[in-house]
């Protein structure tokens, strides 16, 4: 019997999911980093 490799739906969804996850936690680091910047430039 042959064995089949790939990965199913469930495993790209996931991977997706975290990709997603990760994609949003920098998104959201970046844009706090620039409004730090911003006020520090501002204050200075």
């Amino acid at each position: 019997m042959k064995t089949q490799r790939g990965y199913t739906l469930i495993e790209t969804l996931v991977a997706m999911l975290i990709l997603v996850m990760l994609s949003a936690s920098g998104l959201y680091g970046w844009q706090y980093w620039q409004q730090s910047q911003r006020l520090w430039q501002t204050a200075s």
